[in-house]
């Protein structure tokens, strides 16, 4: 986007920043399935202040296999809590919470009502304006990584209704300047859906980018 709702500056300078992992903060993820066409289904993983991690699946898989994956990665790095896009994963998540992790997994619907509703016209511009500020911040590190970054600054800065609320640029618009829909994006603002807190205890596993 000529004109994106993060900062390219400091979007890069979070990139080449080096910031320890705190064992002492939750470990959140967010997971957005594929959609269709070129789109793809792409995990985030973010704790305190550090992006560690992410994955995208561009070849389709049937909602079953993301279960086995995601299932995987809350075993493996005790994930406090995962954030998954209703619109196409209201199935995983039904799933995951049948093999036990109801505590951990949460469906978001991005149209659903925000926690500042006096602020954000629904749920995906107040996830979206906190990512932003988020990066904004001195202290915050994202992957090193083109696509990581490329994907974050194709999102259009934030708008405004004509009753004062901010709402972002619908992913159909985007995907029709971008080519695909900002998968990375949406995954990344999921981990800002709700407020988490440490449900694994002691329980610690540095996440790094070679996972």
């Amino acid at each position: 986007s000529g004109d994106p709702l993060i900062d390219a500056e400091k979007a890069m300078r979070a990139r080449k920043r080096n910031v320890a992992q705190n064992p002492k903060d939750p470990l959140i993820a967010g997971f957005d399935p594929k959609g269709s066409g070129k789109d793809t289904a792409d995990l985030v993983l973010r704790r305190g202040n550090v992006v560690p991690f992410y994955k995208e699946w561009a070849d389709p898989m049937e909602p079953m296999e993301y279960v086995g994956k995601l299932a995987n990665m809350i075993d493996t790095y005790h994930i406090d809590k995962m954030f998954i896009d209703y619109g196409y994963g209201d199935g995983i998540a039904s799933r995951l919470k049948e093999l036990g992790y109801g505590d951990i997994v949460q469906t978001v619907n991005f149209s659903e009502r925000p926690i500042e509703d006096d602020k954000y016209l629904n749920k995906r511009a107040e996830m979206a304006c906190n990512a932003r500020d988020w990066i904004a911040e001195d202290n915050k590190s994202i992957p090193d990584d083109e696509a990581f970054y490329t994907d974050l600054l194709c999102v259009p800065r934030e708008k405004e209704t004509s009753r004062g609320l901010i709402h972002i640029e619908s992913k159909d618009n985007i995907r029709k300047v971008y080519g695909r829909s900002p998968g990375i994006s949406d995954a990344f603002w999921l981990t800002f859906a709700y407020p988490v807190k440490k449900t694994s205890g002691d329980k610690f596993k540095k996440v790094t980018v070679d996972n």
